[in-house]
């Protein structure tokens, strides 16, 4: 990675140091709403899983989870507990900067009428995977059996997995992405693999290299 010498030509050992927060993110259970208030709603060095159904999470920026460390923490995760599936996941008006790892993760619980909507997820990073200082680890939406919208989103500065779809036999992860503006993603946007669909409208693409993985 970028600032830790994962660049150079055959990198280097280093001693990292790392917030140990971020590992241990906020849970949200069932029936919960999560709102920031104004401008106040910063989540600064750690992040949220939730874990139920009927969940509601709008107005809040979670950053700064150890960004110089590719294992430093997830932005948002939507996991079940054991292989419950969570139903009903409204994430609105949200931003996400300067994680470690992956924005947002739909884990292999799966998750059904999830929607993400009006929200920033910014890769900017001096600590960049593919050393352009773009974030690779945007979106992984796995699961048995998921339903994700994503509307309306502002997506950009990233450079791969915007988002990763699927990529397990046996399990089915549907996708309907509208209105969403992707903007200098330097790697690919949709990134399909097994078990992954998905229906693409009205998006708008802007100093991109790759729409979708060839594959």
């Amino acid at each position: 990675m970028q600032q830790t010498g994962g660049c150079d030509s055959g990198g280097k050992s280093i001693d990292v140091t790392f917030d140990n927060a971020a590992k241990t993110p906020l849970v949200v259970a069932s029936d919960k709403t999560l709102v920031g208030e104004g401008t106040k709603g910063v989540l600064n060095g750690k992040g949220i899983i939730i874990t139920g159904s009927n969940v509601i999470v709008q107005n809040i920026h979670i950053t700064n989870l150890n960004p110089h460390l590719v294992w430093g923490g997830d932005g948002i995760t939507v996991r079940g507990e054991g292989n419950v599936a969570p139903k009903g996941v409204w994430i609105d008006h949200v931003k996400v900067s300067s994680v470690g790892r992956q924005m947002v993760v739909i884990n292999f619980s799966g998750a059904t009428g999830v929607t993400i909507s009006n929200s920033d997820f910014d890769g900017n990073t001096k600590f960049s995977a593919s050393c352009d200082g773009h974030h690779y680890w945007g979106f992984l939406i796995l699961g048995k059996k998921t339903e994700l919208s994503l509307v309306g989103n502002y997506i950009h500065h990233t450079s791969g997995r915007s988002p990763k779809i699927g990529g397990h036999d046996g399990e089915i992860s549907v996708v309907h992405a509208a209105n969403n503006f992707f903007f200098e993603n330097s790697g690919h946007a949709f990134d399909v693999a097994t078990g992954g669909y998905v229906l693409a409208e009205g998006n708008y693409f802007a100093s991109r290299l790759s729409v979708v993985t060839a594959s």
